[in-house]
């Protein structure tokens, strides 16, 4: 990974528990580590909504990250996280001692999540990258939080969802039935953000 070049402050947080944890071989056997990837509830936040140009008749998501950027996402948290912790539950004895699962429903990418947003809203929608500079300024202190969060997922790809320990469990390792997720459209279909 990258180490060093991106410090995203909710992700140090999280890594430093872990780090305590797997020090602790009495905790380290009892714990599974979650994983959860993109909220789709994000999309509310100013620094992902998508916001409208009467101009063009468009929505315009800024980022500071290509469109091409691989999203892992979770969809609707309150939803799709209850089966994954069911399954490790139901599944003790190969799901602890650090095993790591990876809380997602699909992949996509940055630009593919705005225009799957753009399909369940029936409105046009276009991707704008920025310099960092400019993605600053328009939210300052949440756009550097979460642009670096993107950048850095723009930046190593795949390897963001790596670890030195266990491989990766997923929903098919764990035998989540998918029928009871919540899929990515219906995730975004019922958020609060809608076109004005």
């Amino acid at each position: 990974m990258a180490t060093g070049k991106y410090l995203v402050p909710h992700f140090e947080g999280k890594n430093r528990v872990d780090a305590f944890i797997r020090s602790n071989k009495t905790l380290l056997a009892k714990t599974t580590f979650l994983w959860i990837t993109f909220y789709i509830s994000n999309y509310s936040s100013p620094v992902f909504t998508p916001n409208f140009i009467p101009t063009c008749n468009k929505y315009a998501q800024f980022a500071n990250y290509s469109p091409e950027t691989m999203t892992h996402t979770i969809g609707d948290v309150r939803a799709n996280i209850g089966p994954f912790v069911k399954a490790v539950i139901e599944q003790p004895d190969w799901t602890r001692n650090g095993a790591i699962v990876k809380a997602a429903i699909g992949d996509t990418t940055a630009g593919g999540l705005l225009q799957t947003w753009a399909k369940v809203n029936r409105v046009a929608a276009a991707f704008v990258q920025t310099d960092d500079d400019t993605f600053h300024n328009l939210w300052p202190v949440s756009a550097e939080e979460l642009g670096i969060l993107m950048r850095f997922w723009d930046e190593v790809k795949e390897r963001s969802w790596t670890d030195d320990g266990p491989p990766l469990l997923d929903k098919n390792d764990l035998g989540i039935d998918v029928s009871s997720l919540v899929e990515l459209e219906t995730s975004l279909n019922g958020l609060a953000v809608s076109p004005s």
